[in-house]
């Protein structure tokens, strides 16, 4: 689950502009710890939204 979710939430990063700062990472909050450790690779997503379509596109859809 924790490598799915960043594939989904990168399209709505990529709109809304925002991103997981390090506190994510750190488990500043217990919810953010849960969040990070269980649910969302969230330098996976923020590496993802940064990309653009074509490149998005690229990495999970490769062209031979």
């Amino acid at each position: 689950m924790r490598q799915l979710t960043p594939k989904l939430i990168a399209p709505i990063l990529k709109r809304t502009g925002y991103r997981f700062d390090k506190s994510w990472r750190h488990g500043d909050t217990l919810a953010k710890r849960f969040v990070y450790d269980y649910m969302l690779d969230t330098v996976k997503a923020n590496t993802l939204a940064g990309l653009g379509f074509n490149e998005y596109l690229e990495l999970y859809f490769p062209s031979k």
